[in-house]
């Protein structure tokens, strides 16, 4: 049994995790195309238990399964999208309560600020991102888990500006994602995500973390759960 803890910056709601970034730290156990279910909120700055099975991981805490992570399966092509098209596209934050959230918080002090708006005359959001030395691991690449959240958040962001009359957060509960290409500090990404459908309270979404050159270093198909907006805990 190994344990993985979450450093207290990397939260999403203010007393948990972000989804995205506590999906990564368990995916990397594993390596490859992973598909990670949250089943509650990760905490933060507290010891997780990791277990081993047949399938891959599972993750504990007070003795439930918060986490599960597996081999996964990605068959997906990212909208095509330049960078000046994202640098147009990326929007001032509205309608998300997760102020403080380190991937998309405009509140927060340091952190991410992936914030993406809508590009002209296509079904797709987006925004740039260029990695500070505050997100370098030791192996001289971003580091895993980090990369993982910024492809989370931006599915969130997206889905509140794509029903700016429901008052809800969505939080997410499945993700398979790949790091395909490791991103380096200081260089410039475009950020895209694209809606793939929605049943009721379910909402599907890709998203793609891509070079100048348009290379896909990061790719990921997710479902984000609506939640009444409290459960994002603004403020």
């Amino acid at each position: 049994m190994k344990k993985i803890v979450i450093p207290k910056d990397f939260n999403g709601p203010p007393r948990s995790a972000n989804g995205g970034i506590a999906a990564g730290f368990l995916a990397k156990k594993i390596g490859g195309v992973v598909t990670v279910r949250l089943f509650s909120p990760p905490p933060l700055a507290t010891p997780i238990e990791v277990i081993s099975t047949s399938k891959g991981r599972e993750a504990h805490f007070n003795g439930d399964i918060i986490m599960t992570a597996e081999p996964g399966f990605l068959d997906l092509e990212p909208p095509r999208i330049d960078r000046k098209q994202a640098e147009a596209a990326t929007a001032p934050f509205v309608g998300h309560s997760a102020v403080t959230c380190f991937v998309c918080g405009p509140d927060r002090d340091s952190g991410l600020h992936l914030l993406p708006g809508s590009v002209e005359g296509k079904p797709v959001h987006a925004t740039t991102w260029t990695p500070s030395s505050s997100t370098l691991g030791s192996d001289g690449f971003v580091l895993e888990e980090i990369v993982w959240g910024a492809l989370d958040c931006p599915a969130a962001i997206m889905f509140t500006r794509l029903f700016p009359d429901e008052d809800f957060f969505a939080a997410l509960v499945t993700i398979t994602a790949q790091i395909v290409k490791p991103l380096e500090v200081g260089e410039t990404y475009t950020v895209v995500a694209w809606p793939r459908g929605r049943e009721d309270r379910k909402l599907y979404a890709g998203t793609a973390l891509m070079d100048s050159a348009g290379y896909v270093n990061a790719l990921s198909d997710q479902v984000c759960l609506s939640m009444p907006a409290e459960w994002g805990g603004a403020g």
